[in-house]
């Protein structure tokens, strides 16, 4: 712990290193460009924590305020990524031509599924709808859940 000249602890702290051409949450192997793209996908930073076991949630906000911070310098860092990324994607597709297979199939699965859930909270919607019409007098009545 540092104490500063007024009494006060040092709050300041590093989350973030460039080593190697490369940014890296310090004392992991964890990228920061794993981090920021997942916040940027959407990502809660409690979500990414748990997708990254061997970080704390405070190294995610620290790794995020980071990102926020120089977000000019992160996101050019980024953009020379973007040719590797798609050369190990076509590495990844020539090496493992089943498991992306595999992979379309279950993202075709996913999307009939989301079809078939949303056809059913239609059908739902269309009956409930069609009771209430019926018995417009008792719409609590008939909308009260009771397990």
């Amino acid at each position: 712990m540092v104490i500063s000249t007024d009494g006060m602890r040092d709050m300041s702290k590093e989350y973030v290193e460039h080593r190697e051409g490369v940014y890296w949450i310090i004392g992991t192997r964890v990228s920061l460009d794993s981090v920021v793209l997942a916040f940027l996908r959407g990502a809660s930073p409690e979500s990414i924590a748990q997708a990254f076991p061997v970080l704390h949630l405070e190294e995610v906000f620290g790794a995020l305020a980071y990102y926020l911070a120089n977000q000019r310098a992160v996101e050019a860092y980024l953009e020379t990524l973007e040719p590797d990324f798609a050369k190990l994607a076509l590495q990844s597709r020539a090496t493992n031509p089943l498991w992306h297979q595999k992979r379309g199939s279950a993202s075709v699965f996913g999307a009939q599924m989301k079809l078939r859930f949303q056809a059913d909270a239609d059908l739902n919607e269309h009956i409930v709808r069609g009771i209430l019409r019926r018995y417009p007098s008792r719409p609590q009545t008939l909308l009260r859940y009771e397990a």
